[in-house]
């Protein structure tokens, strides 16, 4: 079915960016248990590129490469959605300094949570909201 969608030129430019995510986690089933064998009691092998050109062949492998080269967008990501659940409210434009200012204490100090959760609620942001 994935050969399908990679070669319907509709379906290609998604699929190429989003199969190879999928495949590294193709061990687990819905609710997170890992099995080493598919439905048919064969082995899954994963040996897949990612967008960007990084092979990885299963999910320690691709927790390395999102270590190693998405640290920085999983820093941002996290404190958008702290700072959403903290303020009760979506981001606006006028939030991008403090998701900016946010993350770049929030690497420095070695992805510290804790740290995190203190500056967002000392934050000007959070404080009159």
């Amino acid at each position: 079915m994935l050969a399908e969608h990679r070669n319907n030129p509709a379906c290609n430019d998604c699929h190429q960016k989003i199969d190879p995510w999928g495949l590294t986690l193709e061990h687990f089933d819905a609710i997170g248990k890992f099995h080493p064998k598919d439905h048919r009691n064969q082995p899954i092998t994963i040996d897949v590129s990612l967008p960007g050109g990084t092979s990885v062949d299963g999910i320690t492998a691709l927790q390395k490469a999102l270590v190693n080269e998405k640290s920085e967008f999983f820093a941002k990501a996290l404190v958008e959605n702290l700072l959403i659940y903290a303020l009760g409210r979506e981001l606006e434009f006028t939030d991008a300094e403090t998701v900016e200012k946010l993350t770049e204490h929030f690497i420095d100090e070695g992805y510290r949570l804790k740290l995190l959760i203190v500056r967002i609620v000392t934050d000007e942001a959070f404080r009159i909201k």
